[in-house]
């Protein structure tokens, strides 16, 4: 009897624990959409308030499946030998274009070479570690043929999206590869425990406040700079390994991001070329007319066209230099 009263009062403060963790979860969530300006400049977005159980390990070949697909542009006019992979986030496969709309294909168009966008949506330079390098690798190189120039995009946010501490659109992004020593791991699992906290968005709104600390606290600086460039490092020393020679590694910096000069640096030292839009062009890229659209929230086909034929020519210079 005793044991049955315990297993009640058990349940019961159980139920009322779950019932107030709710009920706190949705005023989280309605507090986080107000919070946005993305919710502010267009409120008829709508995001469902559910919970949903992170953690599920994807392979490569899986997550393309499910949230992207390797954009060919077939039937263009190819008069060039060289070919180009794209890396990076949504920013680059173009979430919510026509292919026709995107950089992949605009630049195939443009130079007349296949350019094979492997961008994955809510990707960061992890994520382009994680494709090249790691654990599923064996399904990028299946799938995207060996070839000398490769470019990875980076925005301001894929700072954030590196030291997320909990899942934005992909199931790894919780994940930090780098040890404490500052190596390179590729285990991708998560524990249980996490997983279940991760449902709460209690327990990710706080979490996200201890992520805003972190990437604003300036002694973090060094290590927020030198994690990113050794990601970006490593992937170079992983494509080249498998292409068995050097490559055109090329970092393109969208807009305006954090740590610019530093990364730069770093990433020149490491035999990387970085192409950097705002010297490019004077446009405001933050404007709504570059970088949002009214219905997909991404950046629409006005970037592109003004950014395609500015990094054309940069990219040709680079293989000027590199017959």
């Amino acid at each position: 009897m005793k044991i049955k009263k315990n297993t009640k009062i058990i349940l019961s403060n159980l139920a009322i624990f779950l019932t107030l963790l709710t009920v706190c979860d949705y005023f989280v969530y309605i507090f986080s959409l107000q919070d946005t300006k993305l919710f502010q400049k267009n409120p008829s977005i709508k995001i469902p308030f559910e919970y949903r159980f992170y953690g599920k390990k994807r392979t490569i070949k899986e997550e393309k499946e499910n949230l992207s697909s390797l954009r060919n542009p077939s039937g263009l006019n190819y008069t060039n030998s060289r070919k180009i992979v794209l890396f990076g986030c949504s920013f680059v496969y173009g979430h919510g274009l026509n292919e026709n709309q995107t950089i992949g294909y605009k630049l195939s168009n443009f130079l007349k070479i296949p350019v094979y966008n492997r961008a994955m949506v809510g990707g960061n330079p992890q994520e382009l570690w994680y494709q090249v390098a790691a654990e599923g690798s064996e399904d990028f190189y299946n799938e995207v043929p060996l070839t000398d120039t490769y470019i990875y995009t980076i925005i301001d946010s894929h700072f954030e999206r590196i030291y997320n501490f909990y899942p934005v659109y992909t199931y790894r992004h919780p994940l930090n590869y780098l040890t404490s020593k500052g190596e390179l791991k590729r285990d991708i699992q998560q524990s249980l425990l996490l997983n279940l906290l991760k449902i709460s968005y209690s327990y990710r709104f706080i979490e996200q406040k201890i992520k805003y600390n972190f990437l604003t606290n300036k002694d973090n600086y060094p290590k927020i700079i030198n994690n990113t460039a050794l990601y970006l490092i490593e992937s170079k020393k992983e494509l080249e390994k498998r292409n068995k020679q050097k490559i055109n590694f090329i970092v393109l910096f969208y807009d305006k991001i954090r740590y610019e000069e530093e990364l730069e640096q770093k990433l020149k030292e490491n035999g990387i070329y970085v192409i950097k839009t705002k010297d490019l062009t004077k446009e405001d890229l933050r404007s709504l007319k570059y970088t949002l659209s009214e219905t997909d929230k991404h950046p629409n086909e006005a970037a592109w066209d003004l950014l395609t034929p500015l990094i054309a020519k940069e990219i040709e210079k680079i293989w000027a230099q590199n017959p």
